[in-house]
């Protein structure tokens, strides 16, 4: 797994827990989530994974998508999305709006990429 998007809707979870997980997994770009993203990112900066990690906290999840696009290298990248918080707030209205969204930017920059840019 190249690329992982966490952060969502803070309830305050431990996520020192996911830390193991990650040494261990070969996951290279963390997309971030607000407002639990600023707080994971704070945690993996005083760890040895930023030294091996790219992250990004976008403001939307077409900036998310179009994120892994332009590094995912071609039909070999896999992205996971388990965000490790809610979804309820913040930039999604719940996990249903979450899986809707990065469904049609995924589908919709592959549209693009095939054909060129939508003006």
């Amino acid at each position: 797994m190249d690329f992982l998007f966490l952060g969502g809707v803070d309830r305050q979870q431990d996520y020192r827990t996911l830390l193991p997980a990650l040494e261990r997994a070969g996951v290279r770009h963390i997309i971030l989530f607000p407002p639990t993203g600023a707080r994971i990112r704070a945690l993996l900066e005083g760890t040895k994974l930023s030294d091996r990690l790219d992250l990004f906290e976008p403001r939307s999840m077409e900036e998310a998508v179009r994120y892994v696009y332009l590094r995912a290298p071609a039909a070999r990248s896999v992205c996971l999305m388990s965000t490790a918080a809610p979804s309820n707030g913040g930039l999604f209205s719940g996990p249903e709006d979450k899986a809707r969204q990065f469904a049609h930017w995924a589908m919709r920059l592959g549209r693009e990429e095939r054909s060129g840019p939508n003006p």
